[in-house]
């Protein structure tokens, strides 16, 4: 499943960078002052501030979660409808429940390399 290009480019990171310069990238991303966990940029880009340090059920992390599940959704359902029915995830996969754990499981990776990082810098 192709789940952590889309946590890069949900928060406008390129994806092209390197795993530590992603992660790095990642870590300067600080919540939006007034607390909402994204922000409409011109053209309509929908730009996320998750809180990589904060809690995975906080008010700024959960709809950014729920914005992932519902690209990676909105992906496959796309390719199962424009091409042989066959999409990246596997059919018996492809359920939301699945779809949860696996984008619930990358952000705890990602907010475990956030702390990692974080108590080398603070140094």
């Amino acid at each position: 499943m192709i789940v952590h290009p889309i946590f890069f480019q949900l928060c406008s990171v390129e994806v092209l960078l390197n795993k530590a310069m992603q992660v790095d990238k990642l870590l300067m991303i600080e919540p939006l002052e007034n607390r909402e966990p994204c922000e409409q940029k011109e053209g309509g880009l929908k730009v996320w501030y998750p809180n990589w340090l904060g809690k995975i059920g906080s008010n700024i992390n959960v709809p950014f979660i729920q914005a992932v599940m519902d690209c990676v959704w909105n992906n496959e359902m796309t390719i199962h409808m424009n091409s042989s029915g066959q999409g990246k995830i596997p059919d018996q996969a492809f359920t939301r429940p699945i779809i949860t754990k696996c984008v619930k499981g990358y952000w705890r990776n990602i907010h475990k390399q956030c702390n990692e990082w974080s108590s080398v810098h603070k140094l």
